[in-house]
């Protein structure tokens, strides 16, 4: 996609390996992928700065699944609905100008969710409070990403996650001053989230 030509609703089958080059594109695209493959492949999905839905499906059976999702500065809504082995590897855009366009993922979360903060950090890596902060007393998303932010920074770190209404957010910020570079919404309240590596947050259920 390119030229700012967006998707109103489309659903696609696939069963060999899909790949959505879009990263210059910021029209808004909603599409669903439902995947029947036996064996193993990867799709690839890369979106810009428009308002994102992607669905991604697969149906049960014997294969190994690699979705690589990249988005862009939008307000993002992912749905995976995974059977098998899958692993979905989810690439975020700085959000720092406008906190409100977060990605929010609803997920069955038997398989595995990777956030990737690569592309927000640069090369750094972040301190990560494995601890859950309970915001849910606050009076709004805003004020419950403040409180836990700084909750955060007391223990020395610049990333975390907490709970607030019927979500889990993790959150992230390049540097060590206040202000949140990266806001992820993982509907439910039962997830936990660890990091694996300098720059990538593992979700569980």
């Amino acid at each position: 996609l390119s030229g700012n030509v967006g998707i109103g609703t489309a659903s696609i089958t696939d069963n060999a390996g899909f790949t959505l080059a879009g990263v210059t594109d910021n029209a808004n695209v909603n599409f669903t992928l439902s995947d029947t493959a036996l064996g193993t492949h990867s799709n690839g999905i890369n979106l810009g700065n428009g308002n994102d839905t992607v669905g991604l499906t697969s149906t049960a059976g014997t294969y190994s699944i690699t979705n690589n999702i990249s988005l862009g500065t939008g307000s993002d809504t992912i749905t995976l609905t995974d059977s098998g082995t899958v692993t979905d590897n989810i690439s975020l855009a700085n959000n720092s100008a406008n906190i409100n366009n977060y990605t929010a993922v609803t997920a069955n979360v038997a398989t595995d969710v990777y956030f990737n903060l690569a592309p927000i950090l640069g090369g750094a890596t972040i301190a990560f409070d494995a601890t859950v902060i309970n915001e849910t007393g606050a009076g709004s998303l805003s004020a419950a990403l403040i409180a836990a932010d700084n909750t955060a920074h007391t223990a020395g770190d610049n990333a975390g996650y907490f709970t607030y209404g019927t979500g889990t957010y993790v959150f992230a910020e390049v540097n060590g001053a206040a202000g949140t570079d990266a806001l992820i919404e993982l509907v439910g309240t039962t997830h936990t989230f660890a990091l694996t590596s300098g720059d990538i947050i593992h979700a569980t259920a």
